[in-house]
């Protein structure tokens, strides 16, 4: 795969982006549990990360998955994404995070 992260200091800003390629070796269902072990065999996952923390108590993060399976040949393709916010929050005696 490939990542590229940049950071832009002046803004206290980060930004990552990447796109892997999943290859597995595994066998359709073989221990017979009704689930395909071939789901994520030759799917593309791409990725992207802002990170920004303007205050020095305070960290946040966005992010965004895509997983993108559109190989024709195991009949099973599939398009997921999913988005998140990450946000920290340090105090000198306590520290939380919001999910």
């Amino acid at each position: 795969g490939v990542s590229i992260l940049k950071n832009f200091q002046f803004l206290r800003l980060s930004l990552e982006g990447g796109v892997l390629r999943a290859r597995d070796q595994s066998f359709l269902d073989v221990d017979k549990n009704g689930f395909a072990d071939k789901n994520y065999q030759s799917s593309n996952i791409y990725y992207n990360r802002l990170k920004f923390e303007y205050f020095r108590n305070i960290r946040n993060e966005v992010y965004a998955y895509f997983l993108d399976d559109n190989d024709k040949t195991d009949n099973e393709t599939a398009r997921l994404a999913w988005y998140g916010l990450h946000n920290e929050f340090n105090f000198q005696k306590f520290s939380f995070q919001v999910l």
